[in-house]
């Protein structure tokens, strides 16, 4: 497993050895690890420096439970730069077909993530500020933020923009728009939450929904799958209610 430097007109941020990062995440006054999105960037800017997370490095740790690269031959960990001529972080706006499953087993987050694309934009914003990017002019340092709604609160998390990668392509998430990089840089968010890719095998997309809104789930269905004519309520009003500005529903 390698991590690839951007070229000879960017820096990498100094760092030790990559080590296996395995506490349970941690966040201060809204901050997941204390990381401050401003002022870090502020200093990489300066410094004319690339960030590369002390917190979610480029390495098993982030990858696996237990930080071993059984299963990982041939990972490279590179940015978007790298990966896409023209990277940006939303093209033409977001939508569901931004949202296309890799090799991770996390359908559910993808669904949550899907909805949270169809829905009101600043509902979107919120979850993707509009503050970053990749142009000269979006201050790009390598450095992106994110937020999460965590028991009663938003929380930022910090990531940089090295994306776990094999023959050139993100082995992740991907959009349908070529160098289009939110899905894959909010996945990466949701992981360092979690504590490693490997933490998102599994899950329910309404639990997504509520940390991508902050707002009140509501579940429908039967248990065992029968058509929804056979639940016995009119599901239109109540989707028409569910879809009225900021809501939003996914289907699963």
């Amino acid at each position: 497993m390698t991590a690839a430097a951007p070229g000879p007109a960017a820096r990498e941020t100094p760092s030790r050895p990559l080590s296996p990062v395995l506490s349970d995440p941690w966040h201060k006054e809204g901050l997941l690890y204390g990381q401050d999105f401003a002022k870090l960037r502020r200093v990489l800017l300066r410094q004319k420096l690339l960030f590369t997370d002390p917190s979610f490095p480029p390495c098993s740790s982030s990858l696996s439970y237990s930080g071993q690269e059984q299963g990982q031959e041939g990972v490279s960990w590179l940015r978007p730069h790298q990966l896409y001529s023209r990277p940006r972080l939303v093209v033409k706006g977001a939508n569901r077909n931004d949202v296309n499953q890799g090799s991770l087993g996390d359908c559910w987050l993808l669904c949550a993530l899907a909805g949270l694309a169809e829905s009101h934009q600043r509902c979107f914003e919120r979850v993707v500020p509009r503050d970053q990017g990749f142009g000269k002019n979006e201050s790009y340092a390598g450095i992106f933020h994110f937020r999460f709604w965590q028991y009663g609160e938003w929380v930022e998390v910090v990531v940089d923009d090295l994306l776990p990668s094999r023959a050139g392509r993100p082995i992740y998430v991907t959009s349908d728009d070529r160098g289009e990089m939110w899905p894959c840089l909010v996945e990466k968010a949701y992981a360092k939450l979690n504590g490693s890719y490997q933490h998102l095998e599994g899950g329910w997309p309404v639990a997504a929904m509520v940390d991508f809104t902050g707002g009140f789930p509501e579940t429908h269905g039967l248990e065992d799958r029968r058509p929804l004519s056979l639940l016995g309520e009119d599901l239109f009003p109540l989707l028409w209610e569910a879809m009225a500005p900021p809501g939003t529903c996914v289907c699963v």
